[in-house]
């Protein structure tokens, strides 16, 4: 088959761009032709030159004023895009166009632009976007900047800055205009660009982008199908198909991915030395962004639970003795959480490795006891959980959202109660005492990968996909696309 792949690359890459260039290589590997079609916000983040004196600058602020309502109306419609997506379908003739992410250069357009070429359409929904202006049915109960955090005098103020940075929020989900969204100001923090986003939203669902436009959606678990049916997308329309990958990890990774912890740092952002992860010292790993949805700091907090029920039981225990935890990525919270770290009962288990290459990532996965994802939002389907299982490695998880499909309580991973510290801390326990257990979790973990996950499973769901709604466009009369004059 022939697919035309469509992405809008994030300045920050995550685990959406990676699902993007697993399938392409995976549908490559089996012989289908990708034409890609990829645009990325770096421009966005391109601004004037503050340089050349004040004239410079006020024009400049005066270009990226116009250069900000530009890229505002052609979220919404970018006649540009239309126009060059319709030329590519003329000249590929593609059996399907494959969406991953529109938002905000390539725009709703190009649907209407296979619409008018009578290609199948599918988009697969790695967020709630459609139902929520910032994507993550997460709001944050508080606004402060990590800086503002710092700079804080007391201890107490710090911790309680962070505890309250936000909430699982489900006020826009049927909302026709997403009203509260903006009025929160809920993108990125800026009612004018909630603002945006909502008119996005709300012209594409009068318009009937979004329910007559694309032939399938792909949901990652049953939760989000459920909630996408709850927030208007018609269910015959959706499919469920998980995240997968195809990563081999191997022992010479696995070394690498261990000394390359010590380049990172301990708590507090202090050279860490002296104490080190290795083989014989297990260790429990967060991969992830550092930010508030992430549940970082129901994980520290947990953690140093953890730590002070373990030193009433040996209060001989050093550092180097005690299970340690790795925190492996960037983020705005970073510092916060550092600082938050350094006041726990031992800090110095407690290791801020920073952004990693993948391969060191996975072979960490490989050698950790389990992987921890405390995230306090509706996560679709974590890459992390997918790779963890790819690892044989048991995953202890919020049982929230696509998570609690995916975690079989003792024969893949742990469940906690999202946001409960002392249960997670409870679990961290269990899990350290009972190495054996975990190891059988472990195993059944990459039996589910085997059964679910591969690339090749995959590939067989994505490939059905594909021909039912080539199949269903090949039927749709010449009356049922819209015309557009350009």
């Amino acid at each position: 088959m022939k697919i035309v792949q469509v992405h809008n690359y994030y300045q920050q890459a995550g685990g959406e761009d990676a699902v993007v260039e697993a399938e392409r290589l995976m549908l490559e590997a089996h012989g289908h032709q990708v034409v890609t079609f990829y645009r990325t916000n770096d421009v966005i983040a391109k601004g004037p030159s503050s340089q050349g004196g004040g004239q410079r600058i006020r024009n400049g602020r005066t270009a990226a004023w116009f250069s900000l309502l530009r890229v505002s109306v052609q979220t919404i419609w970018n006649w540009k895009t239309y126009r060059e997506f319709s030329k590519l379908l003329k000249l590929e003739r593609p059996d399907v166009v494959h969406c991953h992410n529109t938002f905000p250069l390539i725009s709703p357009s190009i649907y209407w632009a296979c619409a008018q070429s009578k290609v199948a359409v599918v988009q697969t929904l790695h967020n709630y976007r459609l139902l929520c202006l910032n994507a993550f049915l997460y709001r944050k109960s508080e606004l402060i900047s990590d800086n503002q955090l710092l700079a804080r005098s007391s201890s107490r103020a710090k911790i309680n800055g962070l505890n309250g940075q936000g909430s699982i929020c489900e006020l826009c989900v049927s909302q026709q205009f997403k009203f509260s969204g903006v009025r929160y100001g809920c993108y990125r923090d800026s009612k004018a660009g909630s603002l945006v986003v909502a008119v996005l939203l709300f012209i594409h669902r009068v318009l009937g982008t979004w329910s007559k436009k694309v032939d399938c959606y792909i949901a990652l678990t049953e939760f989000q199908k459920n909630k996408m049916v709850e927030g208007g997308l018609p269910a015959g329309k959706i499919s469920v198909k998980p995240n997968f990958t195809q990563r081999v990890i191997d022992d010479a990774s696995l070394t690498a991915g261990q000394r390359a912890v010590g380049s990172g740092s301990q708590a507090g952002g202090t050279s860490s030395s002296n104490c080190q992860p290795t083989t014989s010292q297990p260790y429990a790993l967060f991969v992830g962004r550092l930010s508030a949805e992430k549940g970082c700091t129901v994980l520290l907090k947990a953690w140093d639970r953890f730590q002070v029920r373990l030193t009433a039981d040996n209060t001989e225990l050093t550092a180097q003795q005690r299970p340690q935890l790795l925190i492996v990525g960037g983020g705005e919270q970073r510092h916060a959480l550092e600082s938050l770290a350094t006041q726990s009962h031992q800090p110095a288990t407690i290791h801020f490795v920073g952004k990693m290459p993948n391969h060191q990532v996975l072979a960490l996965m490989r050698a950790a006891q389990f992987l921890i994802l405390p995230s306090v939002w509706h996560e679709g389907f974590p890459m992390n959980i997918v790779e963890s299982f790819a690892c044989g490695t048991a995953v202890v998880a919020s049982d929230n959202g696509g998570m609690t499909e995916i975690i079989v309580e003792k024969q893949n991973g742990l469940k906690f109660e999202l946001g409960n510290e002392e249960q997670l801390s409870q679990k961290i326990s269990w899990a350290f005492d009972h190495p054996d257990k975990m190891d059988e979790m472990g195993s059944g973990a990459r039996q589910d990968f085997e059964q679910k996950y591969s690339a090749e499973m995959n590939h067989s769901q994505l490939i059905d996909i594909y021909r039912k709604v080539v199949r269903k466009a090949e039927v749709l009369s010449p009356s049922m696309t819209d015309e557009i004059k350009i």
